[in-house]
């Protein structure tokens, strides 16, 4: 399908794709917990049109790179794109031990895995873990390039997550303990998507998932353990906000985050992400922040401290219809959002 002189790539089979995961978990850094094939697979459930493929690149009949694609459907179209509430839909790609073997081996691969993926598709974006680098077999190629932020904090010690905390943060936490807060694990699904709801609605913005999607999707990810939910409740038992993450081997992500919109005079946001962090630290090395590009959203997470780490958006039309109706969605989309705040 797609070809180097060194290298050659194909579609996986159903059967291999496990295979490959654990091999990927173990022998690569550039892929997250969003490119697992439950995370996606839990995804495609949600949207009968849209499936998870993957495909291999590989040295003579030893994989050694390769892509697990989201593939949306759009009429005749075929479309890879993150998931909806995926912060990175990235590529596999191997480690090695210098610089020149790393450029040298990837560009080959890049080489081989990106004509072969144009080739399929009408509509490829792929959000690149921070540690790609060196996108330029992308810019060769004639890709679009846009960078995005995030925000990763390392959970090396109690102490040293407490100093990174800015004063207004540490003033929010205080009133969580005034107010008599506690942090607990949290399953509650209904509870959890009556809260994500109500930060929607009181921007007046339609969330990203309808509530038997995100039900849905919740119960998937909490079921395969890929997930983990922590909730702040006050002294009469209610939950007032929620931090709901996702985990591989290298860290754990931020996949939702809410608080009621009534209540955020106690802290309780605050609250729970400094026991969040606490409980993090037994098990993980860092945790990323997920997404740091909306000024106000980027204005909280930096005053938890942490690193300002960019990564690349990468995005090509390789159709003409492709290019259309990707762009006639994305301009309807950001219209919409637009609507829903004036009215």
């Amino acid at each position: 399908m797609g070809k180097s002189e060194k290298y050659h790539v194909r579609s996986l089979k159903a059967s291999e794709m496990r295979a490959w995961e654990t091999l990927v978990s173990d022998q690569t850094t550039s892929r997250s917990a969003f490119d697992s094939v439950l995370w996606l697979q839990a995804n495609a459930r949600i949207f009968p049109n849209n499936d998870v493929e993957a495909y291999g690149v590989f040295h003579k009949d030893r994989q050694v790179a390769g892509l697990t694609a989201y593939v949306r459907r759009r009429g005749p179209l075929r479309v890879v794109a993150a998931p909806i509430m995926s912060f990175y839909h990235s590529l596999a790609l191997p480690d090695y031990p210098t610089s020149y073997r790393r450029t040298l081996n990837r560009h080959e691969q890049l080489h081989a895995l990106l004509p072969a993926l144009e080739s399929r598709f009408d509509s490829i974006e792929l959000r690149l873990d921070p540690s790609i680098r060196d996108i330029r077999p992308f810019i060769w190629r004639g890709w679009e390039i846009r960078v995005s932020y995030t925000y990763r904090l390392s959970l090396d010690s109690d102490q040293a997550v407490q100093i990174g905390f800015n004063r207004n943060f540490r003033k929010l936490i205080r009133r969580g303990e005034d107010a008599g807060l506690t942090a607990i694990p949290c399953r509650d699904i209904e509870g959890i998507v009556h809260l994500h709801r109500k930060v929607y609605d009181a921007q007046q913005i339609a969330p990203p998932l309808t509530d038997r999607q995100m039900e849905k999707l919740l119960t998937d990810i909490f079921s395969s353990n890929l997930a983990e939910g922590w909730g702040a409740y006050d002294p009469e038992g209610k939950l007032v906000a929620v931090d709901v993450t996702i985990q591989d081997n290298k860290r754990a992500y931020m996949f939702l985050s809410a608080s009621d919109p009534d209540r955020r005079q106690t802290g309780a946001s605050a609250f729970l992400r400094r026991h969040l962090f606490r409980q993090l630290r037994e098990r993980m090395p860092e945790v990323d922040l997920t997404g740091a590009d909306i000024s106000r959203v980027a204005r909280f997470k930096s005053s938890m401290g942490g690193e300002l780490i960019p990564y690349y958006r990468v995005k090509k039309h390789t159709t003409a219809l492709g290019k259309f109706t990707m762009g006639a969605y994305e301009f309807s989309h950001t219209l919409r959002s637009k609507i829903l705040r004036i009215f």
